[in-house]
């Protein structure tokens, strides 16, 4: 896609947030592929992935976790602030995230889409990075 090296490539996105680096990294595939050809279907799949994994990786790291004095079990707490409602605490409904399985899950697949993306671009070719399962992982 571009006649860059590995170090070349870090050296321009390291200082972008992974949304940048992905903004960017598709902007300059459509300059190379164009819309709508296999290649940018593929492409556009993969660049989803990512989005959907950070998202994943974002509502972990950005969350406030406690236990409950009911249960004992680890909770996801999410505080919001409007102007409406001022600050509110409450806990999180929906996908549980407080489990390690889910966890596991969640770090498998940002595993997974950053050893997809990486091939498909060619990134780890040559490179110190490689994206094999470690040993003893799932």
């Amino acid at each position: 896609m571009l006649k860059v090296e590995q170090k070349e490539w870090e050296a321009i996105t390291a200082p972008l947030s992974f949304k940048q680096a992905l903004d960017s990294l598709s902007s300059l595939h459509k300059l190379s592929h164009g819309r709508g050809t296999p290649r940018a279907v593929t492409f556009e799949e993969l660049r989803k992935r990512a989005e959907d994994a950070e998202a994943s990786r974002n509502e972990v790291i950005h969350s406030v976790w406690a236990t409950s004095k009911a249960s004992g079990t680890l909770q996801q707490v999410r505080i919001t602030a409007r102007a409406a409602t001022g600050i509110r605490e409450n806990l999180a409904e929906g996908r549980d995230i407080s489990s390690v399985g889910s966890l596991h899950a969640i770090a498998q697949e940002i595993f997974e889409t950053n050893r997809a993306l990486s091939n498909y671009l060619g990134l780890a070719k040559g490179s110190k990075l490689h994206f094999e399962q470690p040993q003893g992982e799932g």
